[in-house]
């Protein structure tokens, strides 16, 4: 069964949830003694700590996307590479015979330059097969086996970087939905550890209470006084 994906809690940005996760831990030590009966304990906030860290230290959904465009770049090379050398290579073939024979067409390079990387991959496997089966009709043209290794390598190489590109933007998806994860989790135990600060509070000092105010404010907006979340 696919996983859900996960949906933020928060609307804030993912660096204002870090600052202010650290500011309201900053007055629920200093407030720990009072905030005792609410089960907010030293150990407590040792752990909101150590939630604010993991999240700081995971990889940024940025981090991801560039990751991601790097390998497609890398695919793209690779898969030019392969195509300009089967081109060369179709070039000799059709000094013997034209696009329209048989024997031209046995290769199977029509359409190649457009085609899926899949489909790519599959045709120069066919390319490389049926050169080696011909060569020797070819040969005074110029082609050469080294020629068909070169095609082969280059093949191989771009099945490569399409696993690597495949691999990179299902790393970025799972990336994101872990940090969203790791926020949620930290934006929940704040949420909760705040309201206890609030209720011990909210009939005693005005100042105190107003600290534990989160204003969660929509992360694409202008900061501006929002209504309390909690």
């Amino acid at each position: 069964m696919k996983k859900k994906a996960e949906i933020a809690h928060y609307n804030m940005s993912q660096p204002d949830l870090v600052s202010t996760a650290n500011e309201k831990l900053g007055y629920l030590r200093r407030d720990v003694a009072a905030l005792a009966r609410y089960a907010v304990t030293p150990a407590r906030l040792d752990a909101l700590q150590a939630l604010t860290a993991a999240f700081v230290a995971l990889p940024t959904e940025t981090e991801g996307v560039q990751r991601a465009a790097t390998a497609t770049l890398a695919k793209e090379a690779a898969r030019t590479a392969a195509l300009g050398t089967m081109q060369r290579i179709m070039g000799m073939v059709n000094l013997v015979h034209n696009d329209r024979t048989p024997q031209y067409k046995a290769f199977g390079s029509s359409g190649l330059n457009s085609a899926s990387d899949g489909d790519l991959y599959l045709g120069l496997v066919r390319v490389v097969r049926v050169g080696r089966a011909t060569l020797g009709t070819y040969a005074a043209k110029g082609l050469t086996a080294t020629d068909l290794s070169q095609l082969e390598a280059e093949n191989a190489a771009l099945l490569t970087t399409v696993g690597e590109q495949h691999d990179a933007e299902s790393g970025a998806g799972g990336a994101t939905q872990q940090r969203l994860s790791a926020g949620n989790t930290l934006y929940d135990e704040l949420v909760a550890l705040c309201e206890a600060g609030k209720a011990a509070f909210v009939q005693t000092d005005v100042s105190k209470h107003q600290d534990y105010v989160i204003y969660d404010a929509p992360a694409t907006e202008a900061r501006v006084p929002a209504k309390p979340a909690a």
